[in-house]
């Protein structure tokens, strides 16, 4: 999953842009990628969607965390990486929601829930009913 969310992300995604980034600008050093590598990482990335969905089919929702770290502050980016369980929902094309679930050191602390394509509405209500469960947040 990392190599085909690298892929998408960031090498694709920089020769897209075309200037350099924080992020990305190691990748424009590289070749752009050609017509059999992009299909390559789709066909790659289909075959992902589709174990997930596979999986999802005896179980609507996923509980992921939104960042791999700990909520940084203004100016202290931890880097693109710290973002990418923030983004597989995006690369398999899944609905998702990050849902506030309390405060860390000040911080805003979140989940977030994937479903099932065209369940968008039924994410949304366990996302609320999560929210109404934990209630208001406090700092």
């Amino acid at each position: 999953v990392y190599e085909v969310w690298r892929f998408f992300f960031l090498r694709l995604s920089a020769h897209a842009i075309g200037f350099p980034t924080p992020h990305t600008a190691e990748y424009l050093e590289m070749p752009p990628p050609s017509a059999e590598e992009i299909l390559a990482m789709l066909a790659a990335r289909d075959a992902l969607r589709g174990r997930l969905l596979a999986m999802m089919e005896r179980v609507p929702f996923l509980l992921a965390p939104v960042m791999r770290c700990r909520p940084w502050k203004v100016g202290e980016f931890p880097g693109v990486d710290a973002m990418e369980p923030l983004t597989y929902a995006n690369l398999l094309g899944l609905p998702a929601v990050a849902v506030p679930v309390g405060v860390e050191e000040g911080m805003p602390v979140a989940w977030q829930l994937i479903g099932r394509p065209w369940e968008e509405e039924a994410l949304l209500e366990v996302a609320a009913e999560v929210e109404r469960r934990r209630g208001t947040m406090e700092r």
